[in-house]
């Protein structure tokens, strides 16, 4: 299977971590998901969601939100974190790979207490 990339560029970051910054659509049988998180304006970010939405259920699901999901114990099915996201500074970003069989996609949200100042683009592969 060939890979599928896609870029969402310039999204404003909300003052609170309700804001969705994008949602990820899993192509039918691809196994590995790639998500590259670039801070590209402003402030730092103070809050970061990973949400999953399986094939089985029409709802999201948080599984990570504190640093430690992100890297000392990442949690199924994130494999590897770069850096941690949730305090993402201003010109930084993050890599973060994971297994996405089973899921139907993957949502990712994000705060920073300058709200739209604050911008991030979010570039991903799958295969």
């Amino acid at each position: 299977m060939a890979a599928w990339k896609g870029t969402i560029a310039d999204v404003s970051v909300v003052s609170d971590v309700t804001g969705t910054i994008t949602t990820i659509p899993i192509r039918e049988g691809a196994s590995q998901l790639w998500i590259e998180v670039l801070n590209s304006a402003h402030k730092a970010l103070d809050a970061f969601q990973l949400q999953l939405g399986p094939y089985s259920d029409t709802t999201f699901h948080t599984i990570a939100s504190l640093p430690s999901d992100f890297t000392t114990a990442a949690v199924w099915p994130i494999r590897n974190t770069s850096i941690d996201p949730t305090t993402l500074a201003l010109s930084t970003n993050t890599v973060i790979g994971m297994d996405c069989r089973g899921l139907s996609q993957v949502r990712i949200k994000g705060s920073s207490a300058a709200g739209s100042d604050t911008t991030v683009t979010v570039n991903w592969s799958m295969r």
